[in-house]
């Protein structure tokens, strides 16, 4: 069971990684100019509040699945309530972050255009964080490994 959980979160964390790194080719390319300058068609005040946030969140998520993964192996009784605590805290960073990314101009209009590939992308999160909370709440063999 431990194991099966190690390699969800493995996977959870690789992808991770790829979208921080995503995130900081954004900030070290040409398109952030555009992202900053005030004279951009595609510049608003809130765009580099998105793109941080969502920076700041995946960092911490990162570390927060480093932490958890020692919890996990050592057996603790927190993992439980880390784990839904974690999955609990994605579930809210997604539904701010579609706030935020809706008052964005030319994030509103690239999620109209994109709207497919969003919908896959956070409905795929929101699925996986509702059954793990569910999961790690209502089992009884995590219940039993993590209850030491």
């Amino acid at each position: 069971m431990i194991l099966i959980i190690l390699f969800v979160y493995s996977i959870y964390f690789i992808g991770l990684c790829y979208f921080v790194y995503d995130l900081f080719s954004l900030v070290n390319s040409d398109i952030w100019e555009n992202i900053i300058d005030k004279n951009s068609i595609i510049y608003h005040p809130l765009f580099k509040v998105v793109i941080f946030s969502e920076l700041t969140f995946s960092i911490l998520s990162i570390i927060f699945i480093l932490g958890i993964s020692v919890f996990l192996i050592r057996k603790k009784k927190k993992v439980r309530t880390a784990f839904i605590y974690f999955h609990l805290g994605t579930l809210f960073f997604i539904f701010i972050d579609l706030i935020l990314s809706s008052f964005v101009p030319y994030l509103a209009i690239e999620l109209k255009t994109n709207f497919q590939g969003w919908i896959t992308e956070n409905v795929l999160k929101l699925v996986f964080s509702i059954s793990m909370v569910i999961f790690f709440v209502r089992s009884t063999r995590i219940k039993e490994i993590f209850s030491k």
